[in-house]
């Protein structure tokens, strides 16, 4: 554990930040001051170091603040490698897959770290060239069995959609943020932005489940295996989470689609041509609209620019969408049932 008196203050950041230097080894060292923190998380690294991360040489836990001491690393931020023009798409690809073994060392620790702040600022290229993640400030021990963080934290922009609060943050988190890199580093290739696309998908089940397959896929030259398996008839949307409040909406949604078409037609007194058109129209009607929402089948009637993008404007996009479709079906249903009798005043 750290002795405090051994480190002489060089220089003074701010109240959390400031250089330092052991005045028994004679290294210089940095020093962070936290007062949120997961003291396990700086155990696990002190005790395995790794290369992609800076070695922590003490820690020390006071007061509910916690002291730690960790390797000075000097040399290029991220966004100056990535951006500056200076290295090859290669070189980038490169850096970018030493970050994904960076924090699958992290992920593969017994009890799963989780970074939770992946961003340029947060990742160093040393001047012996190795890449450098830094601040596990916002970093957390998965926890099997929690529904959501109990702590939200993350960089906007970058933060994957459970840091705000919808499910516990995982290593798919990681992997979301990662994606967001991709994308803003390899605007120009094609194969690259569909990896990214994938690593940053809204929903974590449609992202890499693991580091590994990311890192497999950046470096195979292969593209991502994106496609959805079709989801059939069953279950319906409505009973694939299990959940019983979902099951009993979709149920009285499809009892009042039945009722509709059926009990209610009949009191129209249209004559069985119009009962079967009409029970016709609502039925395909109400399986349109619910596979275009909810993807039912995972295959799509018709699509549309927009419903496929990621993030809650495409619920909204396939909601209007489906109406417009059911608009369209509506004149038509009304030219179907007409359609006879418009035949028998041309026929008199």
């Amino acid at each position: 554990m750290l002795d405090k008196s051994i480190y002489k203050e060089l220089y003074h950041y701010d109240d959390k930040h400031s250089l330092v230097m052991n005045e028994i080894t004679h290294d210089v060292c940095f020093m962070k001051t936290l007062v949120h923190y997961d003291i396990s998380v700086y155990q696990y690294i002190k005790n395995n170091p790794n290369k992609f991360i800076p070695r922590i040489f003490d820690i020390f836990e006071e007061n509910n603040t916690l002291y730690v001491v960790e390797e000075y690393i000097q040399g290029s931020s991220f966004d100056s490698v990535i951006y500056g023009g200076r290295v090859t798409d290669q070189v980038k690809l490169n850096y970018f897959i030493n970050l994904c073994y960076g924090i699958k060392y992290l992920h593969d620790a017994p009890n799963h770290i989780i970074h939770r702040d992946i961003k340029l600022s947060n990742i160093i290229i040393a001047e012996d060239g190795d890449l450098k993640i830094i601040d596990y400030d916002a970093a957390k021990v998965y926890k099997p069995g929690a529904k959501r963080d109990t702590v939200l934290i993350g960089t906007e922009g970058m933060a994957a959609p459970e840091q705000y609060g919808f499910r516990q943050s995982d290593e798919r988190t990681d992997i979301y943020a990662i994606g967001m890199l991709l994308k803003e580093a390899f605007p120009g290739n094609k194969r690259l932005q569909a990896i990214a696309d994938k690593a940053s998908a809204f929903e974590p089940n449609d992202r890499y489940q693991n580091i590994s397959e990311l890192i497999n896929d950046l470096k195979s030259g292969r593209w991502p295996k994106t496609e959805k398996k079709k989801k059939g008839f069953w279950p319906m949307p409505g009973f694939r989470s299990g959940k019983t409040y979902k099951k009993v909406i979709s149920i009285t949604f499809w009892v009042i689609m039945s009722l509709l078409s059926t009990v209610f037609n009949l009191y129209r007194g249209d004559g069985i041509y119009s009962f079967v058109v009409y029970a016709v129209f609502v039925m395909s009607s109400a399986f349109l609209v619910v596979d275009l929402v909810f993807d039912w089948t995972g295959g799509k009637f018709i699509t549309a620019p927009g419903t496929d993008s990621d993030g809650p404007a495409k619920y909204i996009l396939r909601i209007l969408y489906a109406f417009v479709i059911v608009f369209i079906m509506f004149i038509l249903l009304g030219l179907v049932i007409t359609f006879p009798g418009i035949i028998r005043q041309a026929l008199q």
